[in-house]
């Protein structure tokens, strides 16, 4: 099974090239969403953010439905607002978040690789900051201009002042850097069919048959079966 590495600066339009590789029928494994599941009120990583977060600044929300949740959320503006400040506190987040993040992507790695899958897409923003890219035998890196990427992150974000965005921007990954790293780039200054016309295309690529990769999955897990078998076997004779 191949493990697809998917990444690209904030705004470049990451999401529409996931969106589109799902209806293929591509596996998505996003660390954003595991990420925002993990943080959620009751959940181990909430209470170690809470421990090291919570004593000098406010992250909770404090307006939430009560009968919905025992604790409160935590608000990810203020966090994002802290660690963006505070390079220190940036690296505190990461160490306390990377590695429960990591342990279930590598669960849902496991499990689509049993199902038989022919591959998954790793959607990771910070896929080459974390040095997750080293896991990935291909990396498709979504990219668009300078200028098309602060038009789309003011757009999306309309309480960020100009200065505000670039700062964020700026703050990130070069785009010269990220690219450098892409096995697969994905040109997404145009059209939604043309960057979706780019996807297929790169599927096309980079998964093999879905015949080629059955036969090759079958010999696989056989081979595998008949190891532990023998294993098994001397294992047995030697006991008994």
């Amino acid at each position: 099974m191949k493990i697809i590495g998917l990444t690209g600066g904030i705004a470049a339009g990451k999401s529409t090239v996931s969106n589109h590789l799902k209806k293929l029928g591509i596996p998505i494994i996003d660390a954003d969403q595991i990420y925002h599941d993990l943080i959620q009120p009751g959940n181990k990583t909430y209470f170690k953010l809470i421990k090291h977060f919570g004593k000098e600044n406010d992250i909770l929300e404090s307006d939430y439905e009560k009968k919905k949740y025992n604790y409160a959320p935590i608000d990810r503006n203020k966090l994002r607002e802290i660690v963006f400040n505070d390079i220190n506190q940036k690296k505190l987040l990461n160490k306390i978040t990377h590695g429960d993040v990591g342990i279930e992507m590598f669960k849902q790695i496991v499990i689509n690789f049993l199902l038989g899958k022919r591959a998954v897409v790793l959607d990771v923003p910070l896929l080459i900051e974390a040095k997750m890219d080293k896991y990935c035998s291909k990396i498709i890196v979504v990219d668009v201009s300078p200028e098309i990427q602060l038009e789309r992150l003011l757009n999306r974000n309309p309480d960020f002042s100009e200065e505000e965005a670039k700062k964020i921007i700026k703050s990130q990954l070069s785009r010269e850097e990220r690219n450098k790293k892409a096995t697969h780039l994905i040109d997404n200054n145009n059209s939604i069919e043309e960057t979706q016309k780019q996807v297929e295309e790169t599927c096309d690529s980079i998964l093999p048959s879905p015949l080629a990769y059955k036969c090759k999955f079958i010999l696989s897990v056989g081979l595998s079966f008949t190891i532990l078998a023998s294993i098994g076997y001397y294992m047995l004779k030697f006991l008994i």
